[in-house]
């Protein structure tokens, strides 16, 4: 069986965040300014679900959409042990705002993110790097 590849996205909107589902990235929108790219440890397929499933309640639960934050894609690794989260700001400094009032090391200040925080048997890899985009390809459709 094939575990795919994406799975929920975050997108803001101007009352509260929304959830798109199966929304790839779009690497030529004008607004992202900087992208976070954050891999998780977290064991087993039922916990990459459960967690991205916490990650996704507790976007959903800030009384204020997070200023900054464009969208959130979770890449699922198909051993079931990782989860890479790629998250698009608006700037670097967006992101850093945005950890800096919450105080605890996550984007969010609603009381979701404590268990977010304390998920049982994940832990993020300490790889956080933010990248911006230099150049990309793509493969016309209909090209095998």
């Amino acid at each position: 069986m094939t575990t795919p590849t994406i799975t929920p996205t975050i997108t803001p909107t101007a009352a509260a965040a929304t959830i798109a589902r199966d929304v790839l990235p779009d690497v030529t929108r004008p607004d992202v300014g900087t992208v976070l790219v954050s891999p998780w440890l977290v064991g087993t397929p039922e916990r990459q679900r459960g967690w991205i499933d916490m990650v996704i309640g507790a976007l959903g639960s800030e009384t204020e959409p997070l200023p900054g934050l464009v969208a959130a894609h979770f890449h699922v690794s198909t051993d079931g042990t990782r989860v890479l989260n790629y998250a698009e700001w608006t700037s670097k400094e967006a992101h850093q705002d945005a950890l800096d009032r919450s105080g605890h090391g996550v984007v969010g200040q609603s009381p979701e993110w404590r268990r977010v925080r304390s998920f049982p048997g994940v832990r993020r890899n300490d790889d956080v790097r933010r990248y911006r985009l230099h150049r990309s390809l793509t493969r016309p459709a209909g090209i095998p």
